[in-house]
């Protein structure tokens, strides 16, 4: 594996220039061959333009040139091989703590540019709402109507703008401008998209919109973390987002609704045929619902009877979901759903009541437009669902939302928020269930806390059902790429334009056609992280998309040859964006996975590791998956007591007991159990098996623990 290093390019540099290099050996014949003085100098002044990028583009503010000619010379200067083990005791500083002394004096740095633009920035704020007519709004968010409009204006992030703007920073340096522009306000920036729902068509505001509204710590191209922004908007037209109308729903044929009346009828004589009456109801037709709930009703009866009204959980149960699970994944991915459903029901015939068949089948009806059959089968299973399993309250969050049930969606996505408080996504998530929480039809619902009896109302199932199913044909998507390039005709640096363009040849998977649109934004507005990563996601895609391709077909070899140079791509993608976003966090993260990832090949990847996650660590999002593998690295290290620590300082980041907290004090455990230490070991996989006893091997480490633990007593 290639690796590619930030600073690589200076180590190069200061083996070329010549500080007091002696005098050219050699005949005239041969000394003629060396460059000019002119093509020397003009390499040196090319290599000061490239050390000067690497200190402007990463943020280093003040260097000391001084020092930094003093290091160049020293190491041009210096005797010996840099492979021997003498030759970093030449220098003032070892060479080798390159990386750990710069990344820590970048994160200062960024750290202080934050510090401070946040600062000025609320300075700013303060005096600007000394203007007359200057107000804030509750996020904190300053403005200044200049002129109010008319009465039409912006009310849902889904409504459409079309503007003249000009963006400054604080010092009336204009950084973006333009003329009768369009945006749909939930792909602007959160201060824009406020801003924008306080005037009306012809209106007037200057936004101030502090950094946490705009590009938050990290900044962007050319606005640094925290950085507070001026706009000046008129707005000269509002979209209103008018929701696609919804597709009929599909009729139930007369012999499908013959041996569903015949399997109602069977249920109590002879349920294992009825059972099968009703698989044979929702195979023939997905979206009948109340088949699928008289079956899921039935198998769960079943069930229950045969175990004597207990749910026996079998320790192999996410073992057994796993490969069905890689099935399922590529039938959607196929886009093919009615058959992913089918295969859920295989599962959940003789296992109605396991959590990973469950969350499957409600992850694949979300996926195939069936949400109130997920939420059914999710519902039905509830009350066997461990409290403590986060991620089956997410998916069941997620189904009440999609059927507009909008009081229990906040009431699951807040307990998810409170498991994961970091976690911007769910954070997003529930103040979005939040803004939609308003009466309606599933109030009772709600209220009644039972989704069967919800169901009761049959034009509801219909109207649920129908919902989240108007999926477009090919041919509606190839009129709509044709329309889309007509507009790009006429406004070539509409960037949204082209954004809308990539996602419909994703849904065809046309991808080098999406590339092709990537780059062309790329052409508009430059160097972007944003676009960036979308082009590497596409890129993926496509690269996984033609291995399955070639597995299908049974070409295995081809298969693994084209995984191995995707796999390439991946590492130097995130490899040359962090070159690109040094300040990015996450990037950081995901190439401290990469380096782990390969870490049994080459060892010495685990400080590069290490590396990168000391830096992630700072982000919200991050930190407990960054502390996680930096205990993972110490381990390999043999360095345990540092590899606890880390766990440990995770552990204040983890209030409840979901599956990122049973691998911290699984790890835990391990680590005690290797030092000797029973007892230690012994709390922390109790925790894990009074949680969830199906979790890993935890049965039998607990039931090894006790032994040990007796046979120590006995002695």
């Amino acid at each position: 594996m290639k690796i590619s290093k930030i600073f690589a390019i200076a180590s190069a540099a200061v083996l070329i220039v010549a500080c007091g290099a002696p005098a050219a050996e050699g005949s005239k014949e041969v000394r003629d061959l060396l460059p000019t003085k002119s093509l020397t100098d003009s390499v040196s002044y090319l290599l000061g333009i490239n050390f000067g990028s690497i200190i402007k583009g990463n943020n280093f503010g003040d260097i000391n040139y001084d020092e930094m000619m003093k290091g160049l010379k020293a190491f041009v200067n210096a005797k010996g091989n840099t492979q021997d083990s003498t030759f970093a005791k030449q220098f003032k500083i070892d060479p080798n703590e390159m990386n750990e002394v710069i990344n820590g004096y970048l994160q200062k740095r960024g750290a202080y540019t934050g510090a401070l633009n946040a600062e000025k920035g609320a300075k700013f704020i303060e005096q600007f709402l000394q203007e007359e007519g200057a107000m804030k709004t509750e996020s904190g968010l300053a403005y200044k109507i200049i002129e109010p409009g008319s009465d039409k204006k912006a009310v849902s992030d889904q409504d459409t703008v079309w503007v003249d703007y000009k963006g400054t920073l604080l010092d009336d340096t204009v950084f973006d401008q333009n003329e009768n522009i369009n945006f749909t306000l939930n792909r602007v920036i959160r201060g824009w998209s406020e801003g924008m729902k306080l005037i009306g068509e012809g209106g007037k505001v200057k936004l101030v919109i502090p950094g946490e509204l705009a590009y938050g710590e990290y900044g962007t191209r050319g606005i640094e973390p925290n950085s507070t922004l001026v706009f000046d908007v008129t707005l000269n037209k509002v979209g209103t987002y008018v929701a696609p109308a919804e597709e009929p729903e599909k009729p139930v044929p007369q012999n499908i609704r013959n041996l569903h009346i015949k399997a109602q009828g069977s249920l109590e004589r002879n349920p294992d045929l009825a059972i099968d009456m009703l698989l044979r109801c929702v195979t023939a037709c997905p979206w009948f619902l109340q088949a699928r709930t008289d079956l899921r009703k039935a198998e769960i009866g079943r069930y229950l009877l045969k175990h004597n009204g207990k749910v026996a959980v079998s320790p192999l149960a996410a073992a057994q979901a796993f490969f069905p699970k890689m099935k399922i994944a590529g039938l959607v991915k196929k886009q093919k759903y009615p058959e992913a459903l089918v295969e859920c029901e295989k599962l959940l015939l003789n296992d109605p009541l396991n959590i990973h068949f469950v969350k499957l089948f409600a992850e694949t009806a979300i996926a195939a437009g069936r949400s109130p059959a997920g939420l059914m089968t999710m519902e039905l299973a509830k009350e066997h669902i461990p409290a403590n399993d986060v991620d089956a309250t997410l998916v069941l969050g997620q189904l009440y939302f999609q059927t507009k049930n909008y009081p229990k969606a906040v009431e699951c996505f807040d307990i998810v928020h409170r498991a994961r408080p970091t976690d911007a996504a769910i954070g997003k998530m529930l103040k979005d269930a939040e803004a939609l929480n308003t009466s309606g039809t599933w109030e009772e619902a709600a209220e009644a806390g039972d989704f069967r009896k919800a169901f009761q109302d049959k034009k509801m199932v219909e109207e649920l059902d129908a919902a989240n199913k108007s999926v477009k044909t090919a041919d509606d998507a190839q009129k709509i790429i044709a329309e889309t390039l007509r507009k790009i005709e006429k406004e070539p640096k509409n960037v949204n334009y082209y954004l809308a363009l990539v996602n419909l040849y994703l849904q065809q998977k046309q991808y080098d056609e999406a590339l092709d649109a990537i780059d062309k934004a790329r052409a508009v507005v430059g160097q972007d992280p944003q676009l960036d990563l979308r082009y590497a996601v596409v890129k993926t895609e496509k690269y996984d998309t033609d291995i399955a391709a070639l597995r299908e077909a049974g070409q295995e070899e081809q298969a693994a040859a084209l995984q191995g140079e995707r796999d390439q791509y991946v590492f130097n993608d995130i490899a040359e964006r962090v070159q690109r976003y040094p300040n990015d966090q996450h990037l950081r993260y995901q190439l401290g996975e990469q380096y782990w990832k390969y870490s049994d090949q080459d060892p010495s990847l685990v400080d590069e590791a290490l590396q990168q996650f000391q830096i992630s660590q700072r982000s919200p999002k991050d930190r407990v998956a960054s502390l996680y593998l930096m205990a993972k690295c110490f381990v390999k290290k043999d360095m345990l007591d540092m590899a606890v620590e880390q766990l440990k300082s995770s552990l204040e980041l983890l209030p409840s007991m979901d599956k990122q907290k049973m691998d911290v004090f699984y790890m835990l455990g391990e680590l005690y159990e290797k030092e000797g230490r029973l007892d230690d070991a012994s709390k922390y996989f109790k925790e894990i098996y009074r949680a969830d006893v199906t979790y890993k091997d935890i049965a039998d480490r607990v039931q090894r623990i006790y032994a040990a633990q007796k046979e120590k007593g006995n002695a």
